[in-house]
């Protein structure tokens, strides 16, 4: 018996369909479609560089670092446009003391640098102070009598992570302040006219910067001259409770 014409395209399409035979090229791309991630489109493009370029500003600017925690000292009186969290001081511009006058007669601190503006005016002075009227908090230290402060921001301008160390020597006549930057000296005036009860005193515009008034916070120890101690409270030297 011969065998009928149209079974021929039966035993054909049966072959071709077989789980063991490869699928005709035209048939592949859809399956593979979603195993190959498809290029980035214009849009994908340009969030990506966005969320890019947002990692790097919050490097730059420090915005993932935490506040130091106060010790035993911490920050006193300041200016009310300045937002102070822990020893963070944040905000427009203006001075702030800290929370106990100098009581010993040689004191090191150090300043770090968080967050500087994109402004010109980014400034910080770094320095000693009397206790004064509320309106000296918007002036800049070296305005007043009794304050004195070396400016930092000028003539270079301030990066995130410097270290300012400030060193006050009341032992000698006048009172000297010494300044350094990420560990070099900084020339600075002799302060003159600096007496009576100071306190350590700082005036920031248009950045952001911790205070470190406590050994454990600072950075830069090598910079501290020998016998130069972190600011202390009072009854830390009388005895007090």
């Amino acid at each position: 018996m011969w065998a009928p014409f149209f079974e021929l395209p039966k035993d054909i399409g049966c072959e071709c369909t077989g789980s063991n035979a490869p699928a005709p090229a035209d048939e592949e791309a859809p399956v593979r479609a979603n195993d190959v991630p498809a290029p980035p489109t214009s849009d994908a493009k340009v969030q990506g560089s966005s969320s890019s370029s947002s990692a790097v500003t919050g490097a730059v600017t420090g915005a993932g670092s935490k506040p130091l925690r106060p010790g035993a000292v911490g920050i006193g009186s300041h200016a009310p446009e300045l937002q102070v969290q822990g020893l963070r001081i944040r905000g427009g511009s203006g001075r702030c003391l800290a929370s106990v006058p100098l009581v010993q007669d040689r004191a090191y601190w150090e300043i770090h640098v968080v967050e500087v503006g994109q402004q010109i005016g980014t400034l910080l002075l770094a320095g000693v102070a009397a206790q004064g009227p509320d309106d000296h908090l918007q002036q800049r230290l070296g305005a007043t009598a009794r304050s004195f402060g070396v400016q930092f921001g000028t003539s270079e301008p301030l990066k995130v992570g410097d270290v300012i160390g400030i060193a006050c020597n009341q032992a000698t006549f006048p009172v000297s302040v010494t300044a350094w930057h990420n560990g070099a000296p900084v020339p600075a005036p002799m302060p003159r006219g600096l007496k009576g009860e100071l306190w350590p005193a700082l005036f920031v515009s248009d950045c952001v910067v911790d205070w470190a008034l406590a050994e454990s916070h600072w950075k830069e120890n090598t910079s501290r001259p020998q016998g130069f101690e972190a600011p202390m409270p009072s009854r830390g030297l009388i005895g007090g409770d």
